[in-house]
């Protein structure tokens, strides 16, 4: 956000650091409340706070795509307790942020290495049909 400089003079932006404050804390609250965000959409939660459609576009929806993997436009559909505590599990929700760190080569690299531990199984682009939970292990259903 602070990297270009020019976003400094851009009328809009110190809303929308105001907006991340404000986001942050009443999320921090609202996740310890038990039943406060239940069956609320990360849209109605945002809209019910009133923040900003420069929050959304500029900080908000890229950071939970990003951390997701998960296109801009679905993320407003995400259930709100959800994405608030992947937020917060990522310390995105506080003052002090960690130190991310990254793979040389990024995941390709640590997929590759995952997908040659488990060998034979792997069905990489295979479209799945259903997942069950059946004592203690999963089973994918092609």
């Amino acid at each position: 956000m602070f990297a270009w400089k020019r976003n400094l003079a851009r009328p809009a932006f110190p809303g929308m650091l105001s907006d991340i404050v404000r986001f942050s804390t009443a999320a921090r609250s609202d996740l310890k409340q038990d039943g406060k965000l239940t069956g609320e959409t990360l849209e109605e939660y945002v809209s019910n706070l009133g923040l900003s459609r420069g929050f959304l576009r500029d900080y908000l929806l890229p950071m939970g795509a990003a951390i997701g993997s998960t296109p801009e436009p679905e993320m407003l559909k995400y259930p709100a307790q959800s994405f608030l505590r992947v937020f917060d599990n990522h310390r995105l929700l506080h003052a002090k942020r960690p130190l991310w760190r990254t793979i040389k080569g990024g995941s390709r690299v640590y997929v590759t290495a995952a997908a040659k531990l488990l060998g034979e199984p792997i069905k990489a682009g295979a479209p799945v049909a259903g997942v069950r939970r059946m004592r203690g292990q999963v089973q994918v259903r092609l």
